[in-house]
């Protein structure tokens, strides 16, 4: 209902970023899923690879929305290609920025929980900083019912997280979604 809104109120240009899926990209199923959903609600929409395309062209576009994958790889490109500042500036200019999964987890402040319980995504990256973008204060736990479910003691451990990283992380499952509007 939030898009429709927003393709409603005249905001019509998304873009899809694909970056966190390195093998299939725009062939990515919830990619396909998802530009299709935003054109059914009216948004001409266009995939988008910060890897490979400079990140200031995506101030052309209303929205951007990425997909999800491995968050390690795709805070590496966003810090290579400088993608951070691009963002901001549609911030500031009163765009929208969304994603799903490693898409939301690389904008708040740290992925460190993701380094706890699936720190193999990063053995081909090598991050050792996990700093996030930092567009949002909050960080997300996506998929928190299915990691209760994958992982021992999971909430014991996320709440260790918290304390040593001094943090709060907001914990969503699979079909909800949380809205960061205006100061966050």
């Amino acid at each position: 209902m939030y898009f429709k809104n927003l393709a409603d109120s005249g905001l019509c240009k998304a873009a899809i970023v694909v970056t966190a899926d390195p093998i299939y990209r725009t062939c990515n199923w919830n990619a396909v899923s998802t530009k299709e959903k935003f054109e059914e609600i009216g948004f001409s929409s266009s995939f988008f690879d910060i890897e490979f395309t400079p990140p200031d062209q995506l101030l052309e576009f209303d929205i951007v929305f990425f997909i999800g994958g491995n968050p390690f790889y795709l805070l590496n490109q966003i810090r290579r290609t400088h993608t951070g500042e691009a963002l901001r500036e549609m911030l500031f200019q009163g765009k929208v920025i969304s994603g799903s999964s490693a898409g939301c987890i690389v904008l708040g402040e740290t992925i460190a929980l993701i380094n706890e319980f699936d720190s193999q995504l990063n053995s081909d990256v090598g991050l050792f900083d996990f700093t996030g973008v930092g567009l949002t204060s909050v960080n997300l736990c996506p998929h928190y019912s299915r990691y209760v479910e994958r992982y021992t003691n999971f909430e014991e451990r996320i709440r260790l997280i918290e304390k040593t990283q001094n943090i709060s992380i907001t914990r969503v499952n699979d079909g909800e979604a949380l809205i960061v509007d205006g100061n966050y």
